[in-house]
């Protein structure tokens, strides 16, 4: 932590320097270009070289000059801050191509042949943990089968890489390998979902565009998830800041009718009803469950640690094994 406050402070004290110079620069400049012309066609004209007109004149052929020269100071800071702006733009571009490449999981969107009839079939998943942290090993060799229309709860301890597995199924974890069948319309709902500034429906839609979902569907899907209230009055249009006005449990609601919107073929929920009490929870999954809010034979994937609770929810379980590194089912 004492290295990172460090490297701040240093950059800053950069940032002060180069301004100073570049404040005393432009300062300089400003001040001499005005007397500058003054000084050197004065001893023309005490002379006789020149007349008045005639130094008039240079004057203003000067301050052309001049004024050319003053649009590349003024802009200067302009155009560093746009430079900058590129290059981190580029570099976080070539940074996520680069890190889609890692994985070393291979995906196929259709039925596993080991598998018949299932949904979801993951075979020999491998997950480790970044080098920083010791590549451990957190999942050796393990698999998942989901029938369509299955309903499945994971529960696992704290530190054991839940979420890594999902992220592996995903395709973002590097150190990952394995096979995957899934479909292409699955969902993914973390804990805490990311919302973006703008109007409420662009919030809903993200990352599709505005347009690509009516105000109509927009709107059932809220009022399905108990989000009725914040609608209330509200015109979808107008933009905030939701990941602040919405609390976490609301945002999760926002997360799941997220998930209605788009309907996935394939469900994949990581405690993203955490924030929320039992009875939303209960209403949140007899949502999810009831005919017509997913596709026909879409499947639903919990972690949860609340076996209690949403045991019951869920048609079978899977449990952490620590010594293989893989799912036991219950």
């Amino acid at each position: 932590m004492e290295g990172r406050f460090e490297s701040i402070i240093r950059v800053w004290w950069m940032m002060m320097l180069y301004t100073k110079r570049l404040s005393f620069f432009t300062q300089f400049y400003m001040q001499t270009s005005v007397t500058f012309p003054y000084l050197v066609l004065a001893p023309n004209y005490f002379k006789g070289q020149i007349s008045m007109g005639t130094m008039f004149m240079l004057f203003r052929a000067l301050a052309s000059v001049k004024g050319a020269f003053d649009w590349v100071l003024t802009s200067y800071s302009s155009l560093t801050e746009f430079r900058a702006t590129a290059d981190r733009l580029s570099n976080f571009r070539v940074a996520v191509d680069k890190s889609g490449k890692t994985t070393a999981v291979t995906h196929f969107q259709s039925a596993s042949p080991n598998s018949p009839g299932s949904v979801l079939s993951a075979e020999a998943i491998t997950v480790r943990l970044p080098s920083s942290a010791g590549s451990r090993v957190v999942w050796n060799g393990a698999g998942l089968v989901v029938r369509e229309g299955e309903s499945v709860l994971l529960t696992a301890p704290e530190g054991s890489g839940k979420s890594c597995f999902f992220r592996a199924l995903a395709g973002i974890w590097p150190d990952a390998s394995g096979t995957v069948y899934m479909p292409a319309n699955v969902l993914f709902v973390p804990q805490r979902s990311y919302i973006p500034q703008g109007s409420l429906k662009q919030a809903l839609a993200h990352p599709d565009e505005e347009g690509a979902f009516t105000d109509e569907d927009v709107t059932r899907a809220l009022d399905a998830v108990g989000l009725g209230r914040v609608i209330s009055g509200r015109d979808l249009a107008k933009e905030a800041n939701w990941a602040l006005m919405l609390s976490g449990g609301e945002q999760q609601r926002m997360a799941i009718a997220h998930a209605v919107l788009r309907r996935p073929q394939i469900l994949f929920l990581d405690e993203a009803t955490s924030a929320m009490g039992d009875e939303g929870v209960l209403e949140l999954y007899r949502l999810l469950r009831s005919p017509g809010i997913l596709p026909a034979g879409a499947a639903l994937v919990s972690i949860s640690h609340d076996i209690s609770l949403l045991g019951p929810m869920h048609d079978s379980r899977y449990s952490f094994c620590a010594n293989g590194g893989v799912w036991i089912k219950e």
